[in-house]
């Protein structure tokens, strides 16, 4: 029988949160939203896809992104 060998696999997750975004929406919902649009167009999109990883998940002001490797190739 043959051995068995483990495999590992290597990656580095980005998790993010805006903090105090739950009171900026209290206080302009409307402004709140159209800034936290520009952020995930302009910096955080283009971050996640210049790099070699993937999107998980965006939900509110919050975001799970997965990355193949540390170290860019």
């Amino acid at each position: 029988m043959a051995e068995e060998r483990d495999q590992h696999c290597f990656a580095a997750i980005l998790a993010t949160d805006i903090v105090g975004c739950l009171r900026l929406m209290g206080k302009d919902q409307a402004g709140t939203l159209r800034a936290l649009r520009e952020v995930w167009a302009e910096q955080f999109n283009f971050l996640a896809t210049t790099q070699p990883g993937c999107i998980v998940k965006i939900k509110g002001n919050g975001a799970l992104v997965e990355f193949a490797s540390i170290v860019s190739g």
